[in-house]
């Protein structure tokens, strides 16, 4: 079970829906150097550009000067990352023009939180 916040764009009555909490997946794909990628596909093109920079500075300080603790602060900004994730993707919706729609919404997936908050359900 997780908590979700649900976003309704007030013009196209546009759903989205965020997870409350600490993200592993943009750890994941920031350990490999690949966050911005994620930032890019949940639309936080502030953080996304921010952290490709960081990606490409760290790789090339790695390259060049080979150290653990190169790669010790990348794991440590990459589990920092995880817990800031979701509040840059609310940042991103608030800005624009996104009104939370529901707070705290327990539910198993993403379909079942929006279904809970509009209390539509889809049967089949």
């Amino acid at each position: 079970m997780a908590t979700f916040n649900i976003y309704k764009h007030p013009e196209d009555d546009n759903l989205e829906v965020v997870k409350q909490g600490f993200s592993v997946s943009v750890v994941l794909m920031n350990m490999l150097l690949l966050g911005w990628v994620w930032a890019f596909n949940n639309r936080t093109p502030r953080l996304a550009w921010r952290l490709l920079a960081l990606s490409a500075i760290s790789y090339l300080a790695f390259v060049f000067v080979r150290s653990e603790m190169i790669l010790a602060f990348w794991t440590m900004f990459s589990l920092g990352l995880g817990g800031l994730a979701n509040k840059q993707i609310e940042y991103s919706l608030k800005r624009r023009g996104y009104r939370l729609l529901k707070r705290d919404v327990d539910a198993a997936t993403h379909d079942l939180a929006v279904g809970l908050a509009t209390k539509t359900f889809a049967l089949g």
